[in-house]
């Protein structure tokens, strides 16, 4: 309920812009209806937190938040870091599903195996 546009367009241009949709957003309202909730979340918004609330309760939420946004960053440090070790090593490196109908990782080394003559 704000001048010019409300909430959900602001979450909407913030998602849409890729400089900023990783940012989380915290909505802050007195709309505490389901629909506005779960509207919000479908908009990209982390959180929904209704007035009245108590500043422990905003600081906690947003300390929630940041500390996911962290562990997501590190995680993604990890898995680059992880790729790139399989990635150079010179042993064909698989992951498939299941049911073998997919394959969800295959690093470089496969080039080599394949191009390899076959073994008399």
């Amino acid at each position: 309920m704000m001048p010019e546009m409300d909430g959900y367009e602001t979450c909407k241009i913030i998602k849409n812009n890729s400089i900023s949709a990783s940012i989380p957003i915290i909505f802050m309202t007195a709309l505490a209806d389901t629909s506005n909730k779960v509207k919000g979340f479908e908009l990209g918004a982390v959180d929904y937190i209704t007035k009245p609330f108590q500043e422990p309760e905003l600081l906690a939420r947003v300390r929630t938040h940041l500390n996911l946004r962290q562990a997501e960053l590190q995680l993604r440090q990890s898995e680059a870091q992880m790729e790139n070790i399989l990635n150079s090593l010179e042993e064909v490196v698989w992951s498939a599903t299941l049911d073998f109908s997919q394959f969800i990782f295959l690093n470089p080394a496969v080039k080599t195996f394949l191009a390899a003559p076959p073994m008399n």
